[in-house]
């Protein structure tokens, strides 16, 4: 799978990416080996300040994305120092769910699932999302290119002007 985003190692992830990455990992681990994820994975949602509620969200969608997916997901072992391609798309769509971009982050979900999986992972990642900005975990907007939303764009075409980033907006949203 190629994508716009260089691979990028872990040591150049912010702490909340840091938290969703290994969160992935682990419960990744744990469905390939058929088993719950183990306490560790518990007590980090916990010291970030989420549910296991949140905790049961992510597996559920890393279930749903791994039986619906065409080929074999790219999440790496909890050992591995480079992000994954779909831990990568996983971070955009939990950024874009963040700033109430539903639509960009559908549209990034069907790079890799067919739409109706993607309804139901949406449903778990955006019940993750909105408990990571409930506990102050905000993902960066940093490697994405973001631009105006579709609907930004089309109302800016009808109204004849040029979409133009607000300095009080910090970024522009898929």
């Amino acid at each position: 799978m190629t994508s716009p985003i260089a691979v990028r190692r872990l040591c150049s992830l912010t702490t909340p990416e840091l938290f969703v990455l290994c969160s992935m990992r682990l419960m990744s681990q744990a469905v390939r080996e058929r088993r719950e994820p183990d306490k560790t994975c518990r007590e980090g949602f916990e010291i970030a300040r989420l549910t296991n509620a949140h905790a049961q969200h992510l597996a559920c969608a890393l279930r749903a994305m791994d039986a619906a997916a065409s080929r074999t997901l790219d999440v790496r072992s909890a050992h591995c120092a480079e992000v994954g391609q779909d831990e990568e798309l996983v971070l955009q769509v939990l950024l874009l769910l963040q700033h109430e971009n539903e639509f960009g982050a559908r549209r990034v979900l069907w790079k890799m699932l067919p739409p109706a999986a993607a309804r139901i992972v949406l449903g778990h990642l955006d019940e993750l999302a909105l408990g990571m900005v409930r506990a102050g975990l905000l993902l960066p907007q940093s490697p994405y290119a973001l631009r105006p939303c579709p609907a930004e764009a089309l109302a800016a075409r009808q109204l004849g002007v040029s979409p133009v980033q607000d300095t009080a907006d910090h970024f522009w949203l898929n």
